[in-house]
């Protein structure tokens, strides 16, 4: 909600910078007319934007109650820890706009060459693509990104986070692999639909200049495939940032930059009509490098990535999306739009009005085929939205036998399925004590290992109360677990374990407690 309403606020302000101003194409907008006042004008809207944006999150956090208030001093807020993960988070976002900085300086060639043409007459001026070419594709490719994988991450970087502190990895690999696969429901779409509306997209976006419209097309077609990696490899290094490690991200960032680097260096010497195409190849490789790269350091950390788990998931997703890109390709047909002069390449009109009719018929068929191929993730991300709608029910329940769900290969182990049974054996925890009903409270906070609860004494087939029947066998399971009870409360051969705070305890005459032995009395 709140980057909507700083959206809206964008909108708004653009809006009225053009009733104020004009558009460019009435007024064009130079260097010489632009003054402070339009300056002010955009920076404005930008920072109201921000701030209403930071406003409304006040209205959940007033709701929610949490008793917030202001605290002044740094003793005790634990930025000592966050400086040291800031700095080689800094030093990631150095290294990657530096060698930024470099590309676009090799990809402001072609628009150097383009003026000087111009000013000369020359018409091939028109067939060279520029910088703005390779920004305007970029934003277009980044949209499936942006709106579900940052998304998606945003709310699994809490799930990571919580199995990082836990040291469960079977439960980080778990997040990272269901992230992983739900987002690429829509990345794997989006990079097939890019591809295919490439062409009316690129007439639209280049404000209706057919070979400027060709030249957008060609430069999206080639970062279009590259989305689905983008995403994963973001998803990739949330795990490392929920281990507080800062570090690994900025060698992984070093290693992309050093290839950027090297690869923009090489590509100034190509001929200027193909610098832009080769910038946006070598974007294209340094995505699918970065996944590479990321997936051997997350295997040190993990062990193993549930790899034949998600390549299925996305082999299924990649059929769909390519059988939806057919289609699509059929009703562009249809429509004329691989003729220079089909109904898309008229006008911008006409191409917004191909990307409107051939889009959800593209959608229709991706959804049809992922019913088809039987892909779960589609259900897990569109649970939000049917929840809302009050369809969306509880979780697929895991088939019987523990086997894995409809994208998983056979023979393949189902992490989610083991960490639910898992889950639905594990005792539950007290948040008050069993045996005062008050809550515990330890420095402020609920300790969860020393507080639990504990299962009712068993009862006799006569109904007798066991306590008045003396010592009966532990039940296999016993309280809890043995790996989930503290070492000092263990048993050992010497001693019997320890009962934990918190549990049933005897509340029966004194001395015949059944969990105790009785103690022999010493001979005077």
């Amino acid at each position: 909600m709140a980057p909507i309403l700083n959206n809206i606020v964008a909108i708004a302000g653009l809006g009225m910078f053009i009733w104020i101003f004009g558009t460019n194409e009435a007024n064009p907008h130079s260097l010489d007319n632009w003054g402070d006042t339009q300056t002010l004008f955009v920076a404005g809207f930008s920072t109201i934007g921000v701030v209403s944006q930071t406003a409304i999150l006040l209205i959940p956090v007033f709701r929610l109650r949490l008793g917030l208030r202001p605290r002044f001093g740094w003793r005790g807020v634990g930025l000592g820890q966050a400086a040291r993960l800031s700095v080689w988070t800094l030093l990631t976002a150095a290294v990657g706009q530096l060698a930024f900085l470099y590309v676009m300086r090799i990809a402001t060639i072609p628009g150097a060459e383009r003026l000087r043409l111009q000013e000369a007459g020359d018409p091939a001026a028109a067939m060279l693509p520029g910088n703005a070419v390779l920004e305007v594709a970029s934003q277009l490719y980044l949209l499936p990104h942006s709106i579900i994988a940052l998304s998606l991450a945003t709310v699994l970087f809490n799930r990571m986070t919580r199995a990082s502190q836990d040291g469960n990895r079977d439960e980080l690999r778990d997040a990272l692999s269901h992230g992983l696969r739900t987002m690429a429901v829509a990345t794997v779409f989006g990079a097939l639909a890019l591809f295919a509306l490439a062409g009316p997209l690129g007439m639209f976006f280049s404000g209706g200049s057919r070979q400027d419209g060709v030249m957008l097309a060609q430069t999206l077609t080639i970062l279009a495939l590259s989305t689905p990696f983008m995403s994963a490899n973001f998803m990739m290094s949330r795990v490392f940032y929920a281990n507080e490690d800062a570090r690994t991200p900025f060698y992984i960032q070093l290693l992309l930059a050093v290839v950027y680097v090297a690869g923009a260096f090489a590509i100034q010497f190509l001929p200027v009509n193909q610098i832009i195409y080769a910038i946006a190849i070598l974007y294209m490789v340094g995505n699918i490098l970065s996944v590479v790269i990321s997936a051997y350091f997350l295997r040190r950390l993990l062990g193993h990535l549930d790899g034949p788990r998600i390549a299925n998931s996305y082999i299924r997703m990649g059929y769909a999306a390519l059988g939806s890109a057919i289609a699509g390709a059929g009703a562009l047909w249809l429509m004329g739009s691989y003729s220079p002069d089909g109904f898309a390449w008229q006008n911008r009109l006409t191409a917004l009005i191909t990307v409107v009719v051939v889009g959800p018929v593209m959608l229709v068929a991706y959804f049809f085929l992922l019913k088809l191929f039987r892909v779960a993730e589609l259900r897990d991300l569109l649970r939000p939205l049917l929840g809302r709608l009050g369809r969306g029910g509880p979780a697929a329940p895991a088939a019987e036998g523990g086997a894995p769900p409809s994208s998983a290969p056979e023979g393949t182990p189902s992490v989610e399925g083991a960490s639910a049974e898992a889950r639905m054996h594990r005792p539950e925890r007290a948040t008050t004590s069993v045996d005062t009903g008050l809550i515990p409270r330890i420095s402020g906070e609920f300790d969860a290992v020393s507080f639990r609860a504990g299962p009712e004494p068993e009862r006799t087939a006569g109904g007798a109360n066991s306590h008045d029947g003396g010592p009966q066998e532990k039940s296999d399971g016993g309280y809890l677990p043995g790996e989930d009870q503290p070492g000092t409360a263990r048993g050992g051969l010497l001693r019997e374990q320890i009962p934990l705070p918190g549990r049933r305890t005897f509340q029966g005459k004194a001395g015949e407690n059944p969990y105790f032995k009785q103690r022999r009395r010493r001979k005077k």
